[in-house]
């Protein structure tokens, strides 16, 4: 039986949809782990325009521009904070599911080959309030990469095999990560790597809160 608990958890949002956003087959299962074990996630997002729209049935660019906030408002439900209004403070852990909005919107660069990947100014500051107070965080498949970008070294010598249902831990910081879509090719594949993440997550916030 899953360890349950009242931890909150600050789930940042990219986008709703693989090519563009969050991948919603890790954000929302995601989700379900944490309620399933007594816990709330709040979602969150950057309220600025997205680098672009993508077709999901055929992969081209589309015209016109969408909101990142409103875009991701689609996955929680319309229940989502601008990130210039949330409080970090109020949750118990971040959360960053994958999908290449990670690299799109909460980076930097991704248009341009000779500019370098860096994470958004607000991006920055939510995850180094974290990382600061020693909280949680977890990430999903390309969620690494936006960590990676602010941590030295993170999950560096425990990735060097990845399967879909694991979780891979910093041995020196409270760094959780599974690789989702980036190993599975199916979201039966990355559902227990999920749920396993959701549970060692809420279980070092128990750790954190004695």
């Amino acid at each position: 039986m899953p360890a349950r608990s009242m931890f909150h958890v600050g789930m940042l949002l990219s986008g709703c949809g693989l090519y563009d956003g969050t991948e919603p087959h890790e954000a929302i299962p995601f989700l379900a782990a944490v309620e399933r074990r007594g816990g709330r996630v709040f979602c969150v997002a950057p309220d600025v325009p997205q680098l672009h729209v993508v077709d999901h049935l055929d992969g081209n660019e589309m015209e016109g521009e969408r909101g990142l906030l409103r875009e991701s408002s689609r996955l929680s439900r319309g229940k989502i904070q601008a990130l210039g209004e949330f409080r970090p403070e109020m949750v118990d852990a971040l959360v960053i599911p994958g999908g290449y909005g990670v690299a799109k919107n909460l980076m930097t660069g991704f248009a341009d080959a000779e500019s370098p990947r860096d994470v958004r100014p607000e991006v920055a500051a939510l995850v180094e309030h974290f990382l600061s107070s020693g909280k949680p965080i977890a990430v999903i498949s390309l969620g690494k990469v936006l960590l990676e970008a602010m941590v030295d070294g993170a999950f560096t010598e425990s990735l060097r095999r990845e399967e879909p249902g694991e979780v891979y831990e910093d041995p020196e910081r409270p760094l959780l990560y599974t690789p989702g879509f980036l190993v599975g090719t199916r979201l039966f594949d990355i559902l227990p790597g999920i749920e396993a993440l959701a549970e060692r997550m809420l279980a070092r916030c128990a750790e954190e809160a004695e």
